[in-house]
C-alpha cells in the first residue's frame, strides 16, 4: 500500500445525459419497449432500470412483461 498523498485528483465529469428517453417514456402513455430495439439489457435488468429511473424522476410507474419475454409495457401512473 502506498502512502503517497495526491495534491489534486480530477474525476471525469458526470454525464447528465440519461441513456434512455425517460421523459418521453414517462409522459403517461403506454409504451411498448422492444429488447434489441429500444434497449439491449436483459428484460429483468431493464425492468429494474425503469423503476430506478422512475424514483429519480419522482414518479410511480407500472410495467408488464408479456410472453415472449423480449417486450415490456411501461406507463407512468402518477407523481409521488
Amino acid at each position: 500500500m502506498s502512502d503517497d498523498i495526491l495534491g489534486e485528483l480530477r474525476f471525469p465529469p458526470r454525464a447528465n445525459e440519461e441513456k434512455y428517453p425517460w421523459s418521453k417514456w414517462f409522459d403517461g402513455s403506454v409504451w411498448l419497449l422492444k429488447q434489441g430495439e429500444d434497449f439491449d439489457a436483459d428484460i429483468e435488468s431493464m425492468r429494474s432500470a425503469v423503476y430506478m429511473a422512475a424514483a429519480r424522476h419522482n414518479i410511480k410507474v407500472r410495467t408488464h412483461v408479456p410472453k415472449p419475454r423480449n417486450l415490456m409495457y411501461i406507463q407512468k401512473l402518477s407523481d409521488k
